[in-house]
């Protein structure tokens, strides 16, 4: 099971007796290093590891409360359609219906115009990078990532190092692999003038130091991008570094805690510099909303004074 940090035993073949404790004569396992099942021909070998021998889990600590496979998940995508904002001189949406149930025995639509950096969509680092990798040279390492989200300060500010060592205290570290969001409350905003206000981004040195040190492998906000002008500062290091960046994430970003959850992003793989996405957060119950403990052995000590982290308010 992947999304356990136990067992302290493993085995080459071990038969369901042996996880329900049934079985003749089944001796614990640790004090048997060989057993011959008395319900079963098989033989199994058991060996018992120390803890400090053991392999890290593959699940970041802080973020195996949440299984994905039986999680509450949500949208965190908008909707395709002529109404979404674009950039100016991009292309918008357009689609028309091509064929009808009856005229032809099944409804067939036909997309007009779409620019490949519409709505909700993934960049890759040839939207920046001559010769950049495009979508169909990428790994599966993006479709599944540990989630950490930074609430944005006022417009117009960045998120510096000094933020992201602020989270790391109160949290853990953030994982290898993470995609990082920045949270501004924009994505209510998706599809008014007011979602072209400049919003709140990423500053390039933070950037630069989530990839090279963390190795996260994604940054992303609800707004047209990570960045706080048009110098596009955020998205072009995070691309030169081989990353993705996801935009105009949904109003769903309000859900997920700051820690913990997780985000998957599904999408066809043209040899584009990007294309619009499904994206999908897994979290916890709105009733067990509650922030998971950060890592003692690596997480800055909180002062006493400090009231404990909250999870977004649902």
């Amino acid at each position: 099971m992947a999304f356990s940090r136990e067992p302290a035993v493993s085995s080459h073949w071990m038969p369901s007796s042996f996880h329900k404790g049934a079985g003749a004569g089944m001796s614990s396992p640790k004090t048997c290093s060989f057993h011959r099942c008395a319900d079963t021909s098989w033989a199994m070998l058991i060996t018992v590891i120390p803890r400090s021998l053991r392999r890290p889990s593959a699940i970041p600590r802080g973020y195996d409360q949440v299984d994905p496979r039986t999680a509450t998940r949500v949208p965190l995508g908008h909707e395709l359609s002529g109404t979404n904002p674009v950039f100016d001189g991009d292309p918008p949406f357009a689609a028309r219906v091509f064929a009808t149930v009856p005229e032809a025995g099944y409804l067939v639509e036909q997309i007009t115009s779409l620019g490949t950096h519409l709505g909700t969509h993934i960049d890759v680092p040839a939207h920046f990078v001559p010769g950049g990798a495009r979508l169909s040279d990428l790994d599966e390492s993006w479709t599944l990532m540990p989630l950490a989200v930074f609430d944005a300060p006022e417009p117009g500010r960045s998120i510096t190092m000094d933020d992201v060592h602020a989270w790391e205290r109160r949290w853990s570290p953030i994982p290898s692999g993470a995609c990082v969001v920045l949270r501004t409350g924009h994505a209510q905003l998706f599809g008014t003038p007011e979602y072209s206000i400049q919003a709140a981004g990423f500053s390039a040195d933070g950037v630069s130091w989530l990839f090279g040190t963390r190795r996260v492998r994604a940054l992303g906000s609800d707004t047209f991008g990570p960045d706080t002008d048009s110098s596009f500062a955020a998205t072009r290091t995070a691309l030169e570094a081989g990353g993705v960046v996801l935009a105009n994430l949904g109003p769903g970003l309000n859900r997920m805690r700051t820690h913990g959850d997780w985000i998957s992003v599904n999408a066809p793989r043209p040899a584009f510099s990007g294309f619009p996405v499904g994206v999908t957060g897994f979290t916890v119950p709105a009733a067990a909303h509650r922030p998971p403990r950060a890592d003692p052995a690596t997480a800055s000590p909180r002062p006493p004074t400090e009231a404990p982290p909250q999870g977004p308010s649902q």
